[in-house]
This record gives structure tokens, sequence and C-alpha cells, in this order.
């Protein structure tokens, strides 16, 4: 019987198979142990995200953690989204890393852990994500007062994104905060424009407005910040009532 001699497998060849067999192991290691309960998601399209995290898709599992934290087409789970941020940030994915930040930053139920933070939005940053960019703008110009570093950072996630009034919104606070209420104003405006149901968009153009000693115009943005919001604080970055106090005269317009 004849036999098939075995054809020589090149450098890139070799490559290219241990690229496979690394991303087969890391979807391994990425799969929900135990697995998610796709029949809990409301909408087929939710369920099919959910069989994708399944599977160890490290950006499906970001994904789902964000409709388990917030609750949108699942009931609210802050232990699932956790658990799932950990095993995409664990792969190596910027949005898990950038959503798992956010929990150590806001100690939204984890405790908080600015530095460790600070060490998942660099890593998504340095993976050219401008979600995590902004993110690590945002807590460099907040925590570290890093205002020179904060403000590369915002600016980069500006211009890969220049439609997202969330990433403007940053770059406006980060000038502001660097004594630039000119050069603020115009960046937070663009970011009303862009993301108009923003109430913390319009808080900051109030007090761009005033830094700019234009309280009669910061008024009408304080209001409308407090009347896109009910009046109540969801986010746990921003805080209606120091909108309420800004309205009856206080005089500290920045954060």
């Amino acid at each position: 019987m004849s036999q098939t001699r075995a054809r020589p497998v090149g450098p890139a060849a070799t490559l290219a198979i241990a690229a496979c067999l690394v991303a087969g192991a890391t979807a391994a290691q990425s799969r929900p142990d135990p697995p998610l309960d796709c029949g809990a998601f409301r909408g087929a399209a939710e369920r099919g995200l959910c069989a994708r995290a399944n599977d160890g898709d490290p950006a499906a599992e970001a994904r789902l953690g964000v409709l388990y934290f917030t609750g949108r087409g699942v009931i609210m789970n802050s232990g699932e989204a956790i658990r799932l941020f950990r095993l995409a940030a664990a792969a190596a994915e910027p949005a898990g890393e950038t959503y798992l930040g956010y929990v150590y930053e806001t100690g939204q139920g984890l405790p908080k852990d600015p530095a460790e933070a600070l060490r998942l939005y660099r890593l998504a940053a340095a993976q050219g994500s401008a979600q995590g960019m902004n993110a690590l703008a945002w807590h460099l110009a907040t925590t570290e007062r890093a205002l020179d570093e904060a403000q590369r950072w915002a600016e980069r996630a500006v211009a890969q994104a220049p439609e997202d009034g969330t990433y403007r919104d940053t770059l406006a606070r980060v000038l502001l905060l660097r004594g630039q209420p000119q050069r603020a104003l115009t960046e937070q405006q663009r970011a009303v424009a862009l993301s108009p149901d923003c109430a913390s968009c319009e808080d900051r153009l109030g007090d761009i407005l005033a830094a700019l000693d234009r309280r009669d115009d910061a008024r009408t943005h304080w209001q409308r910040a407090l009347d896109l919001s009910a009046g109540v604080s969801l986010d746990p970055e921003w805080d209606a009532a120091a909108v309420r106090r800004k309205l009856a005269g206080s005089p500290k317009t920045s954060r």
C-alpha cells in the first residue's frame, strides 16, 4: 500500500494554525460556566446574543453584560453582568475591560477600586477602543487630575468617533477643568446636539456658560437637565441635587 507523504508546513501556516488553536482555547476559557439561560431574554436578538456568549464570544458577553446591568430585555442582575464583564475582560475584549472598569470606578456591585478601574481603562484604550479612551480621559480628569493626558485621550476618542456626543462631553469637561471655557463651549454645544436627551450634558453646558459669565443662559440648561432627568440622579456620576443648588444661586458651577 502506497503512503501519502505529508506536505511540509511553512512558518506562515504554522502561525495560522497556532492562531486558530489559541482562538479555540480562548473561546473555551471564555464560555460562561454555568451557561446562561437564553430563555430568560425577551427578544430573539437578545437570545441570539446569549447563544454567542455561551459559545465564548467575548464581544457578545460584554454586550449581554450591559443588558443584565441595565435590565434591558432581561431581569436586572448585576452579579451576572459582572461575571460576563470579567469573562470578556479576561479575553482582552476592550468593551469588557471598559465596563468592568466602570463597575470598579462607581462601586456598583463591587467595592470601589479606582486603581483597578484605571488599569482596565488603559488596557482598553491601548487597543484603540474609543470607548476605552473616553473612559480613561474621564477617569484621569476626575481622580488623577492628569488633565494633559486626559485631554489627549479625549481628543483621540472624538477623532475616532466624532458623532458620539458622550465623547465630546468628556472633552468639554476636560477643557473646562483646564480653564478653557470658550473651547469647551464649542464641544459641549456639539455634545448636546448629538445627545439631546443627555441630562448631564445639558448640566455641563450650563456650567460652561456660567464660567463665561452667561448665567441666565446657564440657568436655562440647568433647568433642562432637571426636566430631562425628572429631577432624579439616574447616573451615579451625576448629581441632580447639585443642579438644583446651582439654580438656587450656588456660586460653584463646575465639578
